[in-house]
Order: structure tokens, then sequence, then C-alpha cells
């Protein structure tokens, strides 16, 4: 079969090499990365409350909360 995990490394290594990076406008500034982060941590806050695991919605909440610190600090 051969190693399939060297295939994907290559792969890869092509991919990297032959495609430029996003232009500027479309890289999402630290702001908006923590902002999705923490709708995102919000969305599976709920979900957790919902399934009944409160030990997981209160370290959500404290993954939000941090979240929130360092947007709020830019």
């Amino acid at each position: 079969m051969g190693n399939r995990r060297g295939v994907g490394r290559r792969r890869k290594a092509d991919i990297d090499r032959h495609c430029d990076p996003p232009p500027a406008e479309m890289v999402p500034s630290r702001a908006d990365q923590l902002d999705y982060i923490a709708d995102m941590v919000q969305e599976l806050k709920a979900m957790s409350a919902r399934a009944n695991y409160p030990a997981l919605t209160k370290l959500l909440e404290l993954a939000y909360q941090e979240a929130a610190k360092h947007r709020r600090a830019g």
C-alpha cells in the first residue's frame, strides 16, 4: 500500500507551493477572528446546555469570556 502519510504531505506541499496567499482584504482581522470564535463558543455552549452537560457548559462559558476579553483588549 505505501505510506499514506507521506503522500498527504507531498500533496499539501505541492498545493502550498503553487497557491498564492489570499489578498490582504480577504484575511480576517484579529477582531473578526475573535468575534467568530466567541460566536462559535456560544453555539457550543448552548448545545452542551441543551444536552445537559453542565461542566462542559461552564468551560465553554469561560472560553467565551476569554475570547470577549481579548476582543475588548483589541
